[in-house]
């Protein structure tokens, strides 16, 4: 088995099961999912607690309404671009 490369802040559009979401350019990562406090109650980023087991999880913002999207990985049925 080989490693395939992917340069995530070219992906372009993500599958999912509701279909194709189209990425703000270089807004896709990649990364462990952390559930944070509000600002206000514990800092800026504050860490509650790990969720139990990490999960890796991608992040973007769509390109058209700028919403912010987080998934498990294992959601993600393919990519374009990267």
């Amino acid at each position: 088995m080989v490693n395939v490369a992917v340069q995530a802040p070219k992906i372009s559009r993500v599958l999912l099961s509701d279909g194709w979401h189209d990425v703000q350019p270089g807004t896709f990562n990649v990364g462990n999912l952390l559930f944070t406090e509000a600002a206000k109650s514990a800092g800026a980023g504050s860490v509650i607690a790990p969720i139990g087991r990490e999960i890796l999880a991608a992040q973007w913002r769509e390109e058209k309404i700028g919403d912010i999207v987080t998934v498990a990985v294992s959601a993600i049925l393919a990519i374009q671009g990267g």
